[in-house]
């Protein structure tokens, strides 16, 4: 029924965004949902429902993430080919289950859509690029600094420090410190306001 109303009605952006957002959770860790999704012709409004709502960050996002998701648990629950040959036929069939998977979704355009559309819009940057990845798509982050590009832009001249490319999930914070350090104060603070709360 969900696969129909995202068929009835893609002019609506919030069944689509929820469309989208259903098929997404339903496939995380879940092969058999994965696989009933692929079958039931499932990407296809997925991408329908992307390329439809270009400027809706939300409809993007989860988009993203029901790609990724389908792709990569059906990929992670079949075999490694670490011959590459495909000498036996079970590692050949691996391989065109592989393939079978990724083109479910490359053949509708996937690609395009997750790098023209999603991938532009801020709030959906990071799952179109771990869907890019798990589709086997060639795709980098790169980090420049917002500050040079906005002098660049005010003085005419072009950006020439782009920064070095950002590995998915990789953020930039200064202040973060990897070890636990124990403070002297912090337990008396604690109980310092937890005994003020009341008051």
């Amino acid at each position: 029924h969900l696969l129909r109303s995202m068929q009835l009605h893609p002019s609506t952006a919030l069944i689509q965004e929820h469309g989208c957002g259903t098929l997404a959770a339903m496939a995380l860790r879940r092969p058999a949902n994965a696989r009933a999704i692929l079958d039931a012709d499932g990407p296809r409004w997925v991408i329908v429902a992307m390329r439809r709502h270009k400027s809706n960050v939300n409809v993007q996002r989860q988009g993203a993430l029901a790609v990724r998701n389908v792709v990569s648990r059906l990929l992670r629950d079949l075999p490694e080919d670490k011959n590459g040959a495909g000498a036996a036929a079970g590692v050949a069939s691996v391989g065109n289950e592989r393939s079978s998977v990724r083109d479910a979704f490359l053949e509708l355009g996937a690609e395009a859509v997750l790098r023209n559309i999603a991938g532009r819009h801020q709030g959906s940057v990071d799952e179109a690029y771990a869907a890019l990845r798990d589709l086997g798509c060639t795709v980098s982050l790169v980090k420049f600094n917002a500050d040079d590009l906005q002098k660049s832009q005010t003085s005419g001249s072009s950006v020439r420090g782009v920064g070095r490319s950002m590995m998915f999930g990789e953020k930039h914070n200064s202040n973060f410190r990897p070890v636990y350090e124990e403070s002297a104060g912090l337990s008396e603070g604690v109980d310092d306001v937890v005994s003020n709360f009341g008051n």
